[in-house]
């Protein structure tokens, strides 16, 4: 494990289904979007690993569920482990994991494992790195549109699997200037997010700080059995993590947004 990363995940015997898919993701925004690291998703077979998300609040100005169900946003309201998916600037696509009615997670960038070829073609660069290198990116890479839209992840073309626990960063979320400031982007330690490699500074403190009232934040450090305890225990999933190992925050300093 790298110094400084906070450990969170899961390890699971196979593809969250049911049951599993509903006590995954019924939990806060925040939970999920850290738990979600390094987890496997694919489309249709094409996809890989999970890198980065975002989380967003019913309560959060920067969300879509800020002013409530509209028809745009109606997908967001489903069930846990419901997908939301919308178009950004007239032509990208986003996609959105449900966590309790009005809250998501943003998947915002991804580490090529399956299906490569189908998205060197579908993006038109063979680039590993920039393949799905940001949310449009993804949803290009993976052929996500609206036509695959609010439907849960247990479901064609969908499938998800859990992951070991991974170090993560934290930092501001991109492309809002609503709620700006809230630390609630979470990437994995060591992996290249939406742009090249970026520097990190220890800053627990203030990502305490930015939890929404109601959500218990997570504290500095932990040992990663109690991590576990809170990550994953809950849906019958378990750790591979060694006993007493200690990790602690950190935070992006600064980050470039890249569609």
């Amino acid at each position: 494990m790298t110094d400084g990363g906070t450990i969170s995940g899961a390890i699971g015997t196979g593809t969250l289904t049911g049951e599993s898919l509903r006590k995954f993701f019924e939990r806060d925004a925040i939970t999920v979007s850290r738990d979600l690291l390094g987890c496997h998703l694919t489309v249709d077979g094409v996809g890989g690993r999970i890198t980065e998300t975002e989380a967003y609040f019913p309560d959060d100005e920067a969300s879509h569920s800020f002013r409530g169900l509209t028809k745009r946003n109606g997908a967001m309201y489903g069930k846990p482990g419901n997908v939301y998916i919308y178009r950004i600037y007239g032509m990208y696509w986003c996609l959105n994991f449900v966590c309790h009615p009005g809250s998501a997670a943003l998947i915002r960038a991804l580490e090529p494992e399956t299906g490569i070829p189908v998205m060197i073609e579908r993006r038109g660069t063979d680039m590993l790195t920039s393949l799905c290198s940001g949310p449009g990116k993804l949803c290009q890479a993976l052929g996500i549109d609206i036509e695959i839209n609010d439907r849960l992840l247990d479901r064609p073309p969908y499938a998800i699997t859990p992951s070991a626990p991974v170090p993560i960063v934290s930092g501001k979320r991109i492309g809002i200037t609503k709620n700006a400031e809230a630390l609630w982007r979470f990437g994995i330690q060591g992996i290249a997010l939406s742009q090249q490699a970026v520097p990190l500074e220890h800053d627990a403190e203030k990502a305490r700080r930015s939890f929404p009232s109601g959500i218990a934040a997570t504290p500095g450090v932990h040992s990663i059995t109690a991590l576990w305890s809170t990550a994953g225990a809950a849906f019958g999933l378990r750790s591979n993590s060694t006993s007493g190992m200690t990790a602690s925050d950190i935070s992006i300093s600064s980050l470039k947004s890249s569609i």
